[in-house]
Formats: C-alpha cells, structure tokens, sequence
C-alpha cells in the first residue's frame, strides 16, 4: 500500500504538470499577432545629467539625456568633475549584446557632450567602473569583466527546460558558466585613452570594485574577495601598482563596499549585495577599527551605493528597492528607412586633386546604418545617368579617390537599417575636375631622414594630373614659409643653408589650366648640427700659466686668444663668422665685427701695452647659415675666459728686526704689497747677506729671514742684509730693498753719544780759538797805539830815527843798549822783534852764508819769497826771527805792501 500511494502520488505529480504546460502553449497560440504595420514602443535606456548648485538642495527641473541608445541597454556610470570639464564613463551593450565601456565628456558645464568614445577591447561584459584624477591632468578608470566560458549541455531537459522551448523554440545546447572575474584599468593622458590592461584576477564572480585617492594623489583599488578585501595603490598614475594596504577586519562576500580616502583617513560603506535582499546601508571610518554604524536609520536598501569625500564631508548616495514586483517589456518593429544627408562637399566643384565624400543618415530607431554608393559621369552636365556599379552595403560614412579627369560627374548615395529598411531613392551630388589641380609627390629614396646633420638637402618628386593628356605639370616649392620660386619643369631640387631646426619644403604644381595644387607635397626635416666651441689657445689652458686658484694672471705686453668652431657634418665649404667682446674691470667694450678669422690679439690703445686688470673675453661664432656654435665648456652660446693682467711688481718693505737674546742672531721679517692682485700669502720672497760672496736665497712664501751664523754683538760692526719679492704674475721686484745691523744704524744712540761728545771737543776748540783771535787783536791794537805815539814823537823830533817797525826801516829796532832786555814795545814778550841775547851768526860756523843774489829772493829756509829790488838789511842788534808776519812788497805797486805768512826759524842774526 505505501509503494502504490507513492506512485499514485508521482502520476498525479506528472498530469498536473503536463496541464500547466498545455495551458503556457495555449496562451502562447492564442497571443494576439501584431500587424506589419503597427510598431510596439521601443525599450529605450537614456544617461541623464542634472546638477545642483546648493550642495544637493535643489536639482535641475529638467535633466539633460547625455547618451542613449534605442537599440541597447545602458547600465552603471563613473563620473568626475576636474579643471578640463565634467567625464563621464558608463557601460552599455550596441549591436553585439555585449557590455562596453563608452566616455563622453563636456567642457561647457554639462551643456553639450561629446560623441561616446569605446574605451574597453575585449568580449566579456563590463561592470562597476571607477574614474579619478591623477597627476598630470590625466584620469585613471578600473572597472571588472566577468569571464563566461561556453559548455555544452551533458543533463536531461527539465520541465523548467521545457517551458523555455515553448517560448523560444531554438534549442540551446550549450550554457554559459562563469568562471572569474578580471580587474582591468585605462589610463587617459594628452587627449586619448590607453589601450586597457589587467590589474588583476579576482576570485569572487562580482568583485565590486571600488576606487579612490589618496592624499599624495596616489591611487587605491579594492574589491572583494571570498577571504576578504584586496588593495592594490599605484603612486604614478598607474603605470605600476604594488600591493600595500591590509585590512584587519574581514569582510563579507555577500554584501558591497565602496571606499575613499578624506581628510587623513579611509571611509568604508558597505550594503548588501544579493539580488533577493536588502538591509542596512553602515559606515566605518578607518582600517583599523571595527565600529559599523548604520546611516540610513530602519531603512533598507538595494542597490550599488556610491561614496565621495568633498569639502570636508564624506559623500553617500544609495538607492530603494522597488518592491512591487512590476517589469515592463516591449517587443518592437522598424518598418521606416533612414535617410541619407551628404556632408561634404559642399559644392560640387572640387580644387584638389582627391575628391573626398562624407555623408551620414537618420533613423526614427535604429542607429546602426550602412552605406552604399557609385560615382558615374555626366556626358550631357544637364542630366544625370543612371546609376549603376554600386559598392557593397558597409558602415563607413565617407570616401576618398583621385579626382577623375577632367569632366562632369555625379556622386549617388544610398542608406539601409538594421532592420533592413533601405531607402527608397539615392541621394544625387553633382560635381566636375575642371579645377582640379595636378598631383604632386615626393620620391620615397630621395627623401632625408627625419633628422640630419647636414645644411643641404635633395629632393625629387613625382607629378600626376588627373588629365594625362596635357602637358607636363610645372613645379616651384617653398621653404619655410618664404616665397615660393618660380614654376619650372624639374623633377628635383638641391635646397642648402639650412640651419638648425625644423624645416618644411612645401611642393607645388601647377596644371596647363593654371591650377596649383593649393597644399602641395610637404616635406619636414629637422637639421641638429652640432657646432662646438672651444679654445685653442687661452691663458687659461696652458698649466704652467701662473694661477691664484681659478684666477689666471699674465703679465705680457699684450695676449693672444684662439678658437676653435667644431662641426659634425664635416663640411670643408662652411665659413664661420666670429664676434668677441672684451670687458675690462667690469667695463665692456663694443663687440667686435664679425670676422673669418677664429684669433683676438688684445692690447692697450692704439696698440700700446695692455692695460692692468682684471679681463673677460666673449666670444660668440656662427656658420653662415646663422646655426650658432655651442661652447663646449658650459653649453651655452658664449664662450668665455678670464684672465687677469698684471705687470707692476710687489712692493717690499722691512719690519724691525728681532734678536735671538741667546745666540745674537737676527731675524728680519718683510711685508709684501701686490695692489689688488697677488693676495700677500702668495708673494715669494728672496734674501740676501750684503757680504761678498753671499748669494740670495730660493723663492719662497716666507716673510722672514734669520741671519743664521751672522750674530750682532755690542761690540760688532755689523752688515746689510736685501730682500726682493715677486708676485703670481711673474713680476720681480726692480730694485731690492735694504735694511741695516750697521751698529750706528741699529743702535742710533751710540752714535748720538759720539756724536755729542766731537760737538763738545770742537766746541772747546772753537771757544779757544776765538780766545786767542780776541788776545791777539788786543795785541794789535796795543802795537798800533804804540806806533802812533812812536809816529808822532818822531815828527816832533825831525833828528830822530824812524820808530821801529816804521815804513822806512821795517825791520828796524830801537837802541837796546840803554833799555837792558825791553824794547819800545815794553817787554821782551810784547816786540817779537826783540830779543834778549845777541846771537851772532857770523861767529857760528855751522851756518853758511848763501849767495847775496840768492839772499835777496829768499829768506831762512823757508821758501819766503822777497821782492828782488826790495832786500832786508838785518843789522845789529841781532834779529830774533820766529813765526811772523811780514810785510812784503807788492810786485805790482811798488808803494804797496802786501802780508805773507811763513815761518821762519830758527833764529837769525846776520848783516847784508
């Protein structure tokens, strides 16, 4: 009994299942046909754009439909708002059923968009996709593909199987299975999106991907995974990604997070994610805590929310689940063809010498369209032929082919919809070649590489006119934007002197018509010469040249320069042209002409000595195409040197000197001045003992000398000791200098002492003499009173005798023989002419009489010389004779007497 009330109960199973199936298949028969000419409403998805200016208060009344697509379905969005305008990319399925990545983008606030742009490549659905800023004014999008991998069918139909064969009656024999998810990113820069490129493989079969940045600009990826939350950061713009952020809370797979980085921290939102729930909408802030709070009160939600940090607040926007259960499906017809709209050209006489077509078409629904068309010609140019040789149906919008020759033509143009629906009559443009101006080509072999190292160039080129029977097209070119040259018959041309740059050869043709190809052939070429600059002779180069750490000095008459310009195209025919400038103390002459020669001889005016200073020369050189020379020394256009001009030696001078208070032994020290040149710790000095024999010492910066073996004592003469010096430059001092340790000039007061003490003597011998001149004049002028009162007695006696030491008896005496031993000068002592024994030469026979002639010219044994008419009678008494003065007579005047001093001696009486 239990068996049969289980199979009882499996029929009963069966029949009532097989009734329902029979009740499907009925409504399906009885489902009312739609008319071909009747049209169900389209299922039309739209991308709105709507704005709020009040942070979210209010919002546009009426959104702008900034993509959409009748024949797709239009899904999830990414959006961001940066200085280059509003971006926008959205998935959304064409004509393959695949889900797509397309951009659009304004930079007008929202008011016109531009055409969707297909970002992703590959055949896998697209979802989630997340767009930030990164540097450099580029954007960074990451979105996941969810990889489906074809089966085939290996299990018994099911009745759910059945029922799907009774509405779609194409059995399906294979399955879709999902396998993985992968993470892919593009990256947008210089106006163009990269082609896309994998982050990573994702466990879970939806990741829910989420992307935000960082405070640095660096941006995180997240999604989730079965064991939590992977994170991958990439710090310049996604060119690399690292792994670097490990969250410690674990997270389910069940629900969504969306994350972002704002204000110093990590915002983390998390929902549910099923299909067939809802729940709460939490909010965690930071990764290392655990604290979730729910933000939307007993609400439930279900839906992807999104989250942004702006202004200092965190961003959430979520949606509600609509309950009621409600889908809306519309099956459609398109039974109206496009229609088709020519573009280009605008007239229908063409100028150049390709004639190019753009055209498009209009649909009410569909937006896949495709083309065909036929160009035929016109023998009447008022009617138009039939067409006819019509290319295939395709989706390209526009053609282009060498324009025919010379006549009139018409271009037709069809359109077809997906559907099928092809329009009815061909759009008809009508256009003619008679301005058609003749091709002109340049030969591939004779064109230069794209960059050259050379000023001249070859080119030749091809020519073709779209009437072949005419003459020969005529050609001139045009080189960088200068006139064109005249039109000629050539194939070829040699351009040269170009400089350094890019250049373009502009290429023209002319027809027999007269119509010149307008835009030509355009050849580019960039010439990189590289033209060195560098010194051949300087002072500077040579390393024997006195220096003063990166100051060169000369002390020539006048300095030589040479240069040297360095060209890679090894061309013997360049000239080059030079300038230089010469700056003097900070005072710049005028530059120079420029000149062939590559040498500057730099002297003082009018070819004088140069002068003293510090020099800079400039020099600057081209080729005579203009391409300046670059100095190699700092790769700049000017090359430079320095140089400073001294010729005036240094000037010494000595310190006092310092003793050795042992060894006696000096040491003498200098200081050396260079005016603004040498600096003092660079002059070298040479010393030198004033001895014979001693030589100077070596040049050496020392400023001090020690005398070793050459003590001064007290009692030591002492000795000289020359110093000389000579600068950086070379300049030695002309004339050495000398300092003394001569005892009177070392020890001053030795010799004022001295001195003191023979300014004493000779004025104690001054002081003596002038004591005896004074007694001596007293003495005169005693004998002269005497005279006088001797004068006058004799004129008052006439009888009487001359007074001694009168004019007419000179030599005579006054009678002794009554004044015992006085004279009349009154004492022996007072008449040196007295005396006070008679001594009498005669009777003494030691003494000889001279000669009387000779007696008469001399006197005693001095060499006294007396007039010869003149002679002196000695009488008796006898004469004392001794140093005396005596009056001689004067040759000239025989009444005058002239004195003359001799001493005469010893005493001598005699009688002539």
């Amino acid at each position: 009994m239990p068996k049969q009330s289980k199979k009882a109960g499996g029929k009963e199973k069966l029949q009532a299942t097989r009734n329902e199936l029979t009740r499907k298949l009925s409504e399906i028969q009885n489902r009312p046909a739609v008319g071909s000419q009747e049209s169900a409403a389209p299922v039309v998805t739209t991308i709105n754009y709507t704005r709020s200016e009040d942070r979210g208060r209010t919002w546009w009344e009426k959104p702008i439909v900034i993509a959409q697509n009748p024949e797709g379905f239009m899904g999830q969005t990414a959006i961001l708002v940066n200085r280059q305008g509003i971006h926008v990319v959205y998935t959304a399925t064409m004509t393959d059923n695949i889900l797509h990545l397309y951009y659009i983008s304004s930079a007008d606030n929202g008011k016109t968009w531009t055409e969707p742009f297909r970002i992703s490549s590959t055949n896998f659905r697209k979802a989630g996709p997340q767009l930030v800023s990164i540097p450099g004014e580029g954007m960074l999008l990451v979105w996941w593909e969810l990889e489906e991998t074809e089966v085939e069918l290996r299990q018994r139909p099911s009745f759910d199987s059945v029922e799907k064969f009774l509405q779609n009656p194409q059995f399906e024999a294979t399955s879709q299975t999902r396998t993985h998810s992968t993470i892919r990113y593009s990256r947008f820069g210089a106006g163009t999106w990269q082609a896309d490129q994998v982050l990573d493989n994702a466990t879970a079969i939806v990741p829910y991907l989420s992307l935000c940045t960082g405070k640095e600009g660096e941006a995180y990826a997240f999604w989730s995974e079965p064991g939590g939350v992977d994170c991958r950061v990439t710090r310049n713009g996604g060119q690399t990604w690292e792994t670097i952020l490990t969250f410690q809370q674990r997270m389910s797979r069940e629900e969504f997070y969306s994350f972002v980085y704002g204000g110093g921290d990590y915002h983390i939102l998390r929902g549910m994610s099923q299909s067939n729930r809802s729940g709460q909408l939490s909010y965690l802030k930071g990764v290392e805590s655990d604290a979730w709070t729910n933000i939307i009160d007993e609400q439930t939600q279900h839906s992807f929310p999104q989250m942004a940090y702006t202004r200092d607040e965190v961003q959430i926007v979520w949606g509600i689940s609509d309950l009621s259960g409600k889908h809306l499906l519309y099956f459609r017809q398109d039974n109206k063809p496009p229609k088709s709209v020519m573009y280009y050209p605008p007239t229908g006489d063409f100028t150049k010498h390709e004639a190019s077509f753009v055209w498009g078409a209009s649909d009410d629904i569909s937006t896949r369209l495709t083309y065909r068309w036929c160009r035929m010609p016109r023998t009447d140019p008022q009617s138009r032929p039939v067409p006819d040789k019509w290319t295939l149906y395709d989706e390209i919008n526009k053609e282009t082919f060498p324009a025919p020759e010379d006549g009139y033509y018409t271009f037709f143009l069809q359109a077809v919809d997906f559907s099928g629906n092809e329009e009815k009559e061909p759009i008809a443009v009508d256009f003619q070649t008679y301005f058609v101006p003749p091709g002109i080509q340049s030969t591939p072999s004779s064109l230069p590489p794209l960059v050259i190292n050379k000023r001249a160039i070859q080119i030749s080129w091809k020519t073709a006119d779209n009437t072949p029977s005419q003459a020969a097209p005529l050609v001139a070119c045009q080189v960088d934007g200068n006139p064109i040259s005249n039109f000629s018959q050539q194939d070829s041309i040699q351009i040269g002197g170009l400089s350094t740059g890019w250049h373009s050869i502009q290429l023209y043709a002319m027809d027999a018509n007269g119509n010149v190809s307008t835009f030509g052939e355009m050849v580019t070429v960039k010439v990189e010469l590289e033209l060195g600059l560098v010194w051949e002779q300087t002072p500077g180069l040579d390393a024997k040249t006195p220096r003063e750490g990166t100051r060169i000095f000369v002390k020539d008459d006048k300095v030589t320069l040479k240069w040297k310009v360095l060209d890679n195209s090894q061309d013997p025919s360049v000239k080059y042209f030079s300038s230089y400038l010469v700056t003097l103390d900070g005072r710049a002459r005028n530059w120079s002409t420029p000149q062939e020669s590559q040498t500057a001889e730099i002297t003082g005016a009018a070819g004088t000595s140069i002068e003293e200073g510090d020099y800079r020369l400039q020099v600057l050189a081209r080729d005579e195409a203009g391409n300046p020379a670059i100095a190699r020394q700092r790769y700049d256009k000017v090359l430079d040197t320095t140089f400073t001009v001294d010729h005036t030696p240094p000037e010494v001078t000595f310190n006092p000197h310092t003793l050795n208070p042992e060894t006696g032994i000096p040491t003498l020290t200098v200081s050396g001045d260079d005016k603004k040149f040498t600096q003092p710790e660079n002059i070298r000095y040479q010393f030198r003992v004033m001895k014979e024999g001693e030589q100077w010492t070596d040049w050496a910066t020392s400023s001090s000398f020690v005398c070793e073996g050459k003590p001064i004592k007290f009692y030591s003469w002492g000795y000289k000791v020359e110093a000389r010096a000579i600068d950086v430059a070379g300049n030695e001092s002309r004339y050495p200098v000398r300092y003394s340790l001569i005892w009177y000039e070392r020890a001053p007061w030795m010799l004022y002492t001295l001195l003191g003490v023979v300014a004493a003597t000779a004025l104690i011998v001054v002081f003596m003499m002038v004591a005896a001149m004074r007694e001596r004049a007293h003495q005169r002028k005693r004998l002269a009173q005497r005279r006088a009162e001797a004068e006058k007695s004799r004129q008052e006696s006439p009888s009487a005798k001359p007074a001694a030491g009168s004019t007419s008896d000179l030599f005579g005496s006054p009678d002794t023989s009554a004044g015992g031993g006085m004279s009349s000068f009154g004492s022996g002592f007072d008449d040196p002419f007295a005396s006070t024994a008679s001594l009498n030469l005669k009777n003494r026979p030691e003494i000889h009489s001279p000669p009387q002639q000779d007696l008469e010219h001399r006197v005693s044994i001095s060499t006294l010389h007396l007039a010869k008419n003149h002679p002196i009678h000695l009488e008796d008494p006898p004469l004392l004779l001794r140093s005396h003065r005596f009056l001689l007579p004067n040759p000239t005047s025989p009444h005058r007497l002239r004195p003359v001093e001799r001493q005469i001696g010893p005493m001598i009486r005699r009688s002539i």
